[in-house]
């Protein structure tokens, strides 16, 4: 399994040539702001989320990116959102606040479950060597694409639980096929993991009724209305 680290374009080429470093060292701002402001001292990979991370990242006019990274020699924490939420309340004020407390480098230990669990880790930076390779998505003519692999994702522990395996497939997908090739990559994948949730009998179903909601939608529009 490889991490991914969401990006942009404006940041690609320093990257590309000094590795992924923290916010203390380049200087830059949070992509969060207020109480879930990420720590200025790490860089934050993820199995599952980096297109959700990435087009938070790119302010027009500058494309979301996804970078490929080898964690093996990484020094790895965890989150500290999943540190929060094990310690909060269960409501987002108390989730937030725990946040802010929190230092990830005092729960080292815990950066296998964070990973497990949550499906994100953080680590103080990532050397050029550990970057295997990056996808640039443009943003115009690939909403679809982006919507379908996770833009609009949730990072949190239930939605890891059932979405983690497909977001982690769809990742791989991105260096694995053309940009223009991903759309029935993406389908493949999402068929798969349908039927591993649903069975295939419901699926099929599913699929059929989709299909004729479509024709009669469709046979609707085309055939002149009597008046």
């Amino acid at each position: 399994m490889f991490l991914y680290h969401g990006t942009s374009t404006q940041h690609l080429d320093r990257i590309l040539a000094e590795g992924l470093q923290p916010r203390c060292v380049t200087g830059q701002a949070s992509n969060w702001e207020g109480d879930i402001e990420s720590k200025p001292d790490f860089v934050y990979l993820s199995a599952a989320y980096a297109i959700y991370y990435a087009v938070e990242a790119a302010d027009t006019p500058h494309d979301p990116v996804i970078l490929q990274v080898d964690w093996d020699h990484l020094k790895l924490y965890p989150d500290e959102d999943f540190i929060a939420y094990h310690r909060s309340d269960g409501t987002v004020e108390s989730w937030q606040a725990e946040g802010a407390l929190v230092d990830p480098s005092e729960h080292k230990e815990l950066w296998a479950l964070s990973l497990a669990r949550s499906g994100n880790v953080c680590t103080p930076a990532v050397p050029r060597a550990a970057i295997l390779g990056y996808r640039a998505i443009p943003i115009e003519g690939n909403g679809g694409l982006l919507l379908d692999t996770g833009v609009d994702a949730i990072p949190a522990e239930s939605n890891y639980l059932y979405r983690g395996d497909y977001y982690r497939r769809c990742l791989a997908a991105y260096f694995e096929h053309d940009l223009a090739e991903l759309p029935q990559a993406v389908r493949r994948i999402y068929e798969d993991d349908q039927r591993k949730l649903m069975g295939d009998e419901a699926f099929d179903q599913m699929e059929a009724d989709l299909d004729r909601f479509n024709a009669e939608a469709i046979a609707k529009r085309v055939t002149p209305s009597k008046s």
